[in-house]
């Protein structure tokens, strides 16, 4: 049995996909044997392999149409695997097995926030960088995503800790990866700053004291298990800060200045004084 959800996102995306293979039809220089007047073969090909086998036309189009379909139909077996978040289903995740009355959430959310953020990294980057428009898009994709599903789960049930479990249930194996990845990449950032604007020997120092850094609280952490996991994450926190920070402030005082040594000019030139020297010689002889 299909849910309204799973109906609706299917029909916007059998309606992009439909949209995507007309406008990479009809977009294509035609030539050769037509279908209908206006379409080739090899046309037909290419949009129906995603360009593999033949031209689509107008990339840019093609490409929205189509990852608009595939986003949609995502969606729709997202919500068909969740029943639309029917009251049986998110009953099944409660310890009693029953459902408690629904009420509307009373904890803040940092959500807005993070779209005022997303929204004037987008502005300022339409003026400024490209790189800053990429990154407040990212930044509202981000947002609407986790703001959509806090405000789904908050109004799950009545009771805000099966909210709060069926919340982490759904988000936490697409988060926890994300954020990692996403973490890695920050500090491995932040180092490589640091790497370009320290001398060489001082680079050596600094790779040193960030991995005995992160050994020694790794093993601290793991020689206290029992560990408050506030206390864990200031540290972790602390730690991050810590090396960002110092990452934004060799990127504010810029590279060092790395000399390129050109071996071809510099075998020419000795090439050249080579000859020179012998010029000399035979003149005086």
């Amino acid at each position: 049995m299909f849910t309204r959800g799973f109906k609706l996102f299917f029909g916007i995306a059998g309606a992009a996909l439909v949209a995507a293979l007309v406008f990479g039809m009809f977009t294509n220089d035609v030539s050769g044997p037509n279908y209908l007047g206006v379409l080739d073969r090899e046309t037909l090909k290419g949009v129906i392999s995603l360009g593999w086998r033949g031209g689509i036309g107008e990339p840019i189009g093609y490409i929205i149409l189509l990852m608009l379909a595939v986003s949609a139909g995502f969606v729709g077996i997202t919500l068909n695997a969740f029943r639309d978040a029917d009251p049986e289903s998110v009953a099944e995740l409660s310890p009693t097995g029953e459902l408690a009355p629904g009420e509307a959430p009373t904890a803040p959310s940092w959500w807005p926030l993070g779209g005022a953020i997303g929204v004037g990294s987008l502005i300022v980057g339409f003026a400024t960088s490209t790189a800053l428009w990429a990154l407040g898009l990212v930044i509202i994709t981000v947002v609407a995503f986790e703001w959509a599903m806090s405000a789904w789960a908050d109004r799950a049930t009545g009771d805000p800790d099966t909210n709060i479990r069926l919340r982490r249930s759904i988000m936490g194996p697409i988060e926890i990866p994300f954020l990692s990845l996403g973490a890695v990449a920050v500090i491995a950032l932040a180092v490589s700053r640091i790497f370009l604007t320290v001398s060489k020997a001082w680079a050596v120092w600094v790779a040193m004291i960030v991995a005995v850094l992160i050994l020694g609280l790794g093993a601290l952490l793991a020689s206290r298990p029992r560990l408050a996991k506030s206390a864990v994450a200031a540290m972790v926190g602390g730690l991050a800060v810590l090396v960002i920070g110092a990452g934004i402030a060799s990127a504010a005082a810029g590279e060092r200045k790395i000399e390129h040594h050109d071996s071809h000019s510099e075998g020419h030139s000795d090439g050249e004084s080579h000859s020179e020297d012998e010029s000399h010689s035979e003149d005086e002889g």
